[in-house]
């Protein structure tokens, strides 16, 4: 019985320090993103229109609404994985953050085009290395309602990609050969010729 209890403490002291170090990335990422913000440079053009605005809070904000949920009890092994994929997540993000730069933004804005590091293997690397945390998240507060609410905010990204896109074509000349050669999401060609 007492090797049943120890063993239940450490897990339980195992689930803690993973949610705390999850916990911890995600508030640097936030901070980060903070001082990114405070330091970006004016942005040359905007969207028009309210729609790409709501897109870009709607995407952004619904994944930190499902954060929100409860969080059901997660086998040991599970919550590592969820925290593990949340850490690398955020630790990516603020790596592509930082080739970013102050070309960084929350609405779709056009202030530079960044074509190099992170930014030549796809357009939007952020994204997904911020999916990767998200889905650590999702796993960790899994229910129909933290799906339904991961399916809007996949869907609200999607539509924020675009309202992007259009707004640094219709700003940079040469967005239009950079799409062409850079993929949006998935580096096939890239991965081809590593693979090669």
């Amino acid at each position: 019985m007492q090797i049943i209890a120890k063993s239940k403490q450490h897990e339980s002291f195992i689930s803690t320090a993973l949610n705390i170090t999850a916990g911890s990335a995600g508030a640097l990422f936030v901070a980060f993103v903070a001082a990114t913000i405070l330091t970006r440079l004016p942005p040359i053009r905007k969207s028009d229109g309210i729609a790409p605005r709501i897109a870009a809070l709607l995407g952004t904000y619904l994944a930190f609404a499902m954060a929100m949920l409860p969080r059901p009890d997660l086998p040991p092994v599970v919550l590592a994985i969820s925290s593990l994929l949340v850490i690398v997540g955020m630790l990516m993000s603020f790596a592509v953050l930082r080739w970013l730069g102050k070309a960084f933004s929350i609405m779709p804005e056009a202030r530079q085009l960044v074509k190099h590091g992170p930014y030549s293997v796809i357009r939007h690397p952020l994204y997904v290395c911020e999916e990767i945390s998200v889905i650590g998240v999702l796993i960790q507060v899994i229910s129909p309602l933290a799906m339904a609410l991961w399916i809007l905010h996949i869907v609200f990204q999607f539509r924020r990609m675009l309202n992007e896109e259009r707004v640094l074509s219709a700003t940079f000349a040469d967005y239009e050969d950079y799409a062409r050669r850079t993929p949006r999401l998935i580096p096939a060609r890239w991965l081809a010729k590593s693979i090669a």
